[in-house]
């Protein structure tokens, strides 16, 4: 039986920080963790004029510290979908957060293969070694050429420059600054800012959230011609300051496990696999209960969009179609 919760105070022991209440309100005002007995998962409600989408934050987690098998996470979020259904909690369940990875879809579900690179931070002195030799090279050549990275405070200068890189990939996906000031105040313990220089010019900046077990990074961003490894030496600063915090993995959150050949993502994926990552693999799905609302929805954020100059598709609709074209790639470990 589906249990709706208004405060993560019974289960917070059991959630990644990006399922917890701290980072997830920061997203919504509406918000809140579906559970049975066995199983949990954290949520938040989008309300725009007259639609309701529910986006998941986190994977299902077992509050019995079982592993999820993909039978019975089918089955609990079947239950969800229901219980949404029923109570008129939402429109349509949108594409998740990009760090939730399912096991299994749900039937009716609109589902693509989603996955994410995992990074595992074995003893410090030996985890330079196990990146690739360009990667290693970049990042002594970035030391060598005097490129700094330090932890900041400096939201707004964090801000600008994830803004500037989402704009010159055409993208309107980054976060408002009142977004990132509240995810601060939240996380408080759990948050870090990174920023890398070369010269005294900003080259890029991460923002690390983390719990006991993982790190991961929901947002970055550089500028279009950063020093050469610049950006590797920052990653590989803030995978020992995890590290140092006995935080045994630093997750990059999220990537299509099929892209184009020459695209941005392509581009991004190369450069996280350098690291030498593990990758995680399941699904990403929607789930339509009001298709006219659904159709809508998107032909307002579509139209709204290209009035702004932005091209937009619906996440789960554009990777189907880029896994039909002969250019696509199929990540491998």
């Amino acid at each position: 039986m589906i249990t709706l919760l208004r405060d993560d105070k019974t289960i917070k022991e059991y959630l990644p920080i990006m399922g917890q209440k701290g980072y997830i309100s920061a997203k919504s005002s509406n918000f809140g963790w579906f559970v049975n007995d066995d199983f949990a998962i954290a949520f938040v409600i989008d309300k725009r004029a007259i639609f309701k989408r529910l986006i998941f934050m986190c994977e299902v987690i077992s509050l019995k510290d079982n592993k999820v098998d993909n039978r019975r996470e089918k089955e609990f979020l079947q239950e969800i979908i229901e219980f949404v259904k029923s109570n008129n909690i939402a429109d349509f369940i949108n594409k998740a957060h990009a760090n939730t990875i399912f096991k299994s879809c749900p039937n009716g579900a609109n589902c693509v293969p989603w996955g994410t690179f995992v990074v595992e931070l074995d003893k410090k002195e030996e985890l330079l070694k196990k990146f690739k030799s360009k990667e290693r090279q970049k990042i002594r050549r970035a030391i060598r050429d005097g490129v700094v990275v330090k932890e900041i405070n400096d939201i707004n200068l964090i801000y600008n420059t994830i803004k500037d890189t989402m704009q010159r990939q055409n993208s309107i996906h980054y976060p408002t600054i009142e977004y990132l000031q509240t995810l601060e105040k939240n996380l408080a313990n759990s948050i870090k800012f990174f920023i890398a220089k070369y010269e005294d010019k900003v080259q890029g900046c991460a923002i690390v959230v983390f719990d006991k077990k993982r790190a991961y990074v929901p947002y970055a961003g550089s500028i279009a011609k950063p020093h050469l490894g610049a950006l590797h030496l920052m990653h590989y600063i803030a995978m020992n300051s995890m590290y140092e915090l006995a935080i045994k993995e630093y997750d990059f959150v999220g990537t299509r496990l099929y892209d184009l050949e020459g695209s941005k993502f392509s581009g991004i994926n190369r450069f996280k696999k350098g690291y030498n990552p593990k990758i995680e693999r399941g699904y990403a799905f929607n789930y339509i209960i009001k298709p006219f609302k659904y159709w809508l929805f998107n032909l307002t954020i579509k139209c709204y969009l290209m009035l702004k100059g932005y091209r937009y598709e619906e996440p789960i609709s554009q990777i189907k179609r880029d896994m039909q074209n002969p250019k696509a790639i199929l990540w491998q470990e």
